[in-house]
C-alpha cells in the first residue's frame, strides 16, 4: 500500500457484474446534475407507501423474493460478525438492519435516511421487531457522516443501492474514512452504465440511462468514476466482484407499474446498466 495514507488499509467492497463494451472511446454524456438531497427525500416521501406495496420492506431492485438468502449473501460478502457496529447509510424503512439485529444479537445497527416517512416507518418497524434498542433510526444526510457520527465508530458502512443518489461522491467518501474505524469495510451494491464502443449503442444507452435517473431520482454512476473517487479519497479497493444473488425484476416492474413510472420498455429493448 506503498503512497496511500495510513488510514488506506480500511478495504472498500462493492459487488459487481462483468461490463461489456469496456473501453469505449466515446464518453457518456454526463447527466445536466445529479439530484439533490432534498429532492431525494422528497422522492422517498412521496413514494415509500408504493415501494412497500411492490416489494416489502427490503427496498432493492436488484434482488429475489428470498430476503434471507439476500441478508445471508451480504452477511458472507461484507464479513459481518456478531457485536459490530454498522451504518445502513440510506436505510429505507430498516428491512435490512431490522433483519442483521434478529440474526446477531449483539450488533448494533445504525441507520439513516434523508426522507422523514421512511425515518418514521424504519423506528415503528424496529419496535414492533423487539430491536429498537439496537436499531437507531436518524433523519440526516450521507454526505454529512463526519458532522453526524464520531471518529472511528463503525465496523462497517453499507451502501444497498443507494450511493447512487448522492451529489458528491468524494465526499461521501471522506465521510465514511472519518467514521469507519481501523480496518473496517465499506460495501458498496449499485448498478453502473454500461459502455459502447458503437456510438449508435452508446446514444441508445444514454438515453436509458435519462430515463432511470429521472424515475427513480438517481444518478447511475460511471464505474470508473467511482473506482477514482475511492483510490482519491484513500481507500484501497478489496474486490470487485460479479452479483451473486439471481434477480426478480418482476418486484421493479410491479413498482413501476404502481408508481407510473415505467423504466423497462427502454431498459428491454437496450440494456444500458451492469450490477457491481
Amino acid at each position: 500500500m506503498t503512497g496511500l495514507p495510513k488510514r488506506a488499509a480500511r478495504a472498500l467492497h462493492w459487488r459487481v457484474n462483468a461490463l461489456q463494451g469496456t473501453g469505449a472511446t466515446k464518453v457518456p454524456r454526463e447527466p445536466e446534475r445529479p439530484h439533490a438531497t432534498q429532492e431525494v427525500g422528497e422522492y422517498y416521501d412521496r413514494f415509500t407507501q408504493t415501494y412497500l406495496d411492490a416489494t416489502g420492506p427490503f427496498l432493492q431492485a436488484f434482488r429475489g423474493r428470498d430476503t434471507d438468502a439476500l441478508m445471508e449473501y451480504y452477511v458472507a460478502r461484507c464479513d459481518l460478525a456478531d457485536g459490530m457496529e454498522i451504518l445502513d447509510a440510506g436505510c429505507g424503512v430498516g428491512g435490512p438492519a431490522i433483519w442483521l439485529a434478529r440474526r446477531f444479537p449483539a450488533m448494533k445497527i445504525e441507520c439513516l435516511t434523508n426522507s422523514q416517512v421512511q425515518a418514521d416507518r424504519a423506528s415503528a418497524h424496529a419496535a414492533a421487531a423487539g430491536v429498537e434498542d439496537r436499531v437507531n433510526v436518524r433523519l440526516g444526510d450521507y454526505h454529512d457522516l463526519s458532522r453526524t457520527y464520531p471518529h472511528d465508530r463503525f465496523d462497517r458502512v453499507l451502501f444497498l443501492e443507494t450511493l447512487g443518489h448522492s451529489e458528491d461522491i468524494r465526499r461521501v467518501l471522506y465521510g465514511v474514512r472519518d467514521i469507519l474505524k481501523q480496518g473496517g469495510l465499506a460495501y458498496i451494491k449499485d448498478f453502473f452504465q454500461r459502455r459502447s464502443l458503437n456510438a449508435h449503442h452508446q446514444a441508445k444507452i444514454d438515453d436509458a440511462v435519462d430515463i432511470i435517473n429521472a424515475n427513480y431520482c438517481y444518478h447511475v454512476m460511471q464505474l470508473p468514476d467511482l473506482v477514482a473517487a475511492c483510490m482519491e479519497t484513500g481507500f484501497t479497493i478489496a474486490s470487485v466482484t460479479p452479483p451473486g444473488i439471481e434477480p426478480d425484476l418482476g418486484l421493479t416492474i410491479d413498482f413501476e407499474h404502481a408508481a407510473g413510472r415505467l423504466t423497462y420498455p427502454a431498459y428491454a429493448r437496450f440494456p444500458a446498466v451492469d450490477w457491481y
